[in-house]
């Protein structure tokens, strides 16, 4: 996990707004922007933010059965 929180953390630096992890074993996506870390799970809904306005997906749609 340290490789892809460099990653992270340099998206941030160039100006990304938001990088989404989804981790498949935990049903959760993880949400970093600059100045936050958001943890959410099947019954929590994902936002595009500033970066994809409009943009809403139930986590639990994301994960298959």
């Amino acid at each position: 996990y340290e490789d892809i929180q460099r990653k992270i953390d340099a998206y941030l630096a160039w100006g990304v707004t938001a990088v989404w992890i989804v981790e498949p074993s935990l049903q959760e996506v993880v949400v970093h922007t600059r100045s936050d870390i958001r943890r959410l799970q099947a019954d929590d809904t994902l936002d595009g933010g500033q970066a994809v306005p409009g943009f809403a997906c139930a986590v639990e749609r994301i994960f298959p059965e």
